[in-house]
């Protein structure tokens, strides 16, 4: 009889699922949640909800205060900062999570007179993520059975539901959604713009439909194929791969309107002829890490001798002597580090649209989908262009494209009265686009299409998740994740004693 390989054999039916929530504030993200695990019982799996607000809330120093939507709300996001700025972990509130389900474990396993052991057909919900490390620390875990849910609304309908259903002020909902967004200056602050593009899909609230599809993928339904949308966007990630820009990866595709890619492109370095640069021997590949010998960022030095242009023309004025490195660390992080037309790359959008003009094909009528929302420049190209629509991932757009072209470019908006459609992607990301599409090459179990010459039946009731998760290994990462948690919080105590405490007074 065939031995069935170690990964498969360590692997059981119905393994433990595990889905991380993000969303900024303004969704109603209860209903979300119930959906979801109502949604979960259809596959003969039930579901445990671990609210990090919850640990938050119990485990901070800061006390909450329910005295208002708004007070609450803020409260909260105090006392998650303070936490993650304590023990100088931005993942703290998922090691509290992770603990919460191995003590769980633990308590069954110590009832039934056994080891720790997998809970079958059970689905872990975290609610909600709102930084980066925290969705590291789940994916280290908890491997390809963590799965995080990206979801989305428009910030006008976010901000009617701040004013309408949470009553409040115009003042304080705009507050809570500029936070929530991002806190540049703190890096254990919230940061649910950064943790909401490692999203594994991307839902609209309220749209079941999108989120029961996501589960049949989960669940190995054999012929859900990508959307249109989808495959394109595979392709711009697949395209900014190519990218060797110091600071990130863009990469652009153009659609017709028959839905066909082309034009694709990336953010690099041009080179004669047309197009970017391939890799290859240092004098045929001049992009910017062969280029220049010291390895510098052009565009960062410009800016730099900007800074120091200005320090010297308003030297004369200042009755003080002026300590350059001061004002250049002062200048970190203002909109002088939006400048991005003093380096030699090209921008992906550009890339792609030129490719197409390269070849003589018109994009008039077409959507191009990016990886990244695009900055203003590109985006004044893509309105002369004729592009009907532009997708893309980064959820809220920092760029000065809607302020400086709101007569052209709607942004999600119910009615786009002539002009250029600018909206979020939704659907199922390239970071699982082969483990949920792919026949043969996800990490998971094979997808079977047909069996004894016919198409196999598949029911949500009797299906089983594609991934791969062996036991041997999550309990085990749980338990070294809980020995962390221990280990960070004794050490915050000992940093930040509890004002009462005998050793504060001391």
């Amino acid at each position: 009889m065939a031995t069935a390989p170690i990964v498969e054999a360590l692997s059981l039916p119905q393994p433990e699922l595990f889905f991380g929530l993000v969303a900024p504030t303004g969704i109603d993200l209860e209903a979300f949640q119930n959906l979801a695990c109502d949604l979960l019982q259809q596959y003969s799996y039930s579901t445990k909800v671990a609210r990090l607000s919850d640990l938050a809330r119990r485990a901070a120093v800061t006390t909450v205060d329910d005295s208002s939507h708004f007070s609450r709300v803020t409260t909260l996001q105090n006392a998650g900062n303070e936490l993650r700025r304590n023990t100088q972990r931005g993942d703290v509130l998922a090691l509290h999570a992770i603990f919460q389900i191995s003590n769980a474990r633990e308590v069954i396993a110590k009832d039934a007179g056994a080891h720790r052991q997998p809970l079958p057909g059970v689905a872990h919900v975290f609610r909600s993520l709102k930084h980066p490390e925290e969705v590291e620390t789940l994916r280290r875990v908890y491997g390809a059975g963590f799965f995080l849910i990206g979801v989305y609304a428009s910030e006008e309908d976010r901000y009617r539901y701040l004013r309408r259903r949470l009553g409040m002020s115009a003042e304080d909902a705009r507050l809570v959604l500029q936070r929530d967004e991002d806190e540049p200056k703190d890096p254990f602050g919230q940061h649910t713009r950064d943790t909401f593009r490692m999203a594994d899909v991307f839902v609209r609230e309220g749209d079941e439909e999108q989120l029961v599809r996501f589960f049949d993928l989960v669940f190995g339904a054999p012929f859900v194929t990508p959307t249109l949308d989808e495959y394109a966007m595979f392709f711009a990630f697949a395209s900014a791969l190519r990218s060797a820009q110091y600071g990130r990866q863009v990469g652009a595709v153009v659609v017709s309107r028959e839905g066909e890619i082309i034009g694709v492109g990336a953010n690099d370095v041009p080179k004669f002829g047309g197009g970017l640069y391939w890799p290859g021997p240092k004098e045929k590949d001049r992009r910017d890490h062969n280029y220049y010998p010291d390895g510098a960022d052009s565009n960062e030095k410009e800016i730099a001798r900007i800074i120091d242009d200005a320090i010297e023309r308003l030297a004369p004025f200042l009755q003080t002597q002026v300590d350059r490195d001061a004002i250049h660390e002062a200048l970190a992080g203002s909109r002088l580090d939006d400048l991005t037309e003093f380096g030699r790359a090209v921008h992906a959008e550009m890339e792609a649209l030129l490719a197409c003009a390269r070849t003589g094909v018109s994009v008039k009528g077409g959507t191009v989908y990016t990886t990244t929302f695009p900055c203003h420049n590109c985006a004044r190209h893509i309105v002369a262009s004729g592009i009907a629509e532009l997708q893309y991932v980064e959820p809220y757009p920092k760029s000065r494209a809607l302020r400086l072209h709101n007569d052209s470019i709607a942004l999600d908006q119910h009615s786009y009265e002539s002009r250029v459609r600018f909206r979020p992607f939704l659907g199922v990301s390239a970071r699982r686009y082969f483990d949920l599409f792919s026949m043969k090459l996800s990490g998971g179990v094979p997808l079977i299409r047909k069996k004894h010459g016919r198409a196999v039946e598949w029911t949500r009731e009797t299906a089983n998740p594609r991934v791969r998760l062996s036991h041997w290994s999550y309990i085990q990462r749980e338990v070294e994740a809980a020995g962390q948690l221990a280990g960070t919080i004794t050490a915050s105590r000992r940093h930040n004693p509890d004002p009462g405490s005998e050793e504060h007074r001391k």
